[in-house]
């Protein structure tokens, strides 16, 4: 189990950015409605993949975990999907590249 939890924590940090990479907002070029509702996005994507990984991460133990905290995760990335959709939508509405593109 520690393996596979340092596999995945390798794996991430390989995809981080680190805060001083971020454009500040005034030099970001967007407005900050849309500066925001992009971050917003990128959190909302974030929170699907830690839910999905919980469920892979997690199922080995299913004999000894309840079935419900399975439904229950998926839910939450169902949830958190729907979430991103709208901020996705909304970026686009306002003219805005949203993170739905680059995926």
């Amino acid at each position: 189990m520690l393996q596979l939890l340092n596999w995945s924590l390798d794996s991430c940090a390989r995809f981080q950015v680190s805060p001083k990479e971020i454009p500040a907002p005034k030099d970001s070029g967007m407005p900050l409605n849309a500066y925001m509702l992009h971050n917003l996005a990128h959190v909302e994507l974030n929170a699907i993949d830690l839910a999905w990984d919980t469920v892979v991460r997690f199922s080995p133990f299913s004999e000894i975990l309840e079935e419900g905290l399975f439904a229950d995760f998926a839910h939450v990335a169902d949830d958190e999907s729907r979430h991103f959709a709208w901020c996705s939508q909304r970026l686009d509405e306002l003219g805005f590249r949203s993170v739905n593109s680059l995926l």
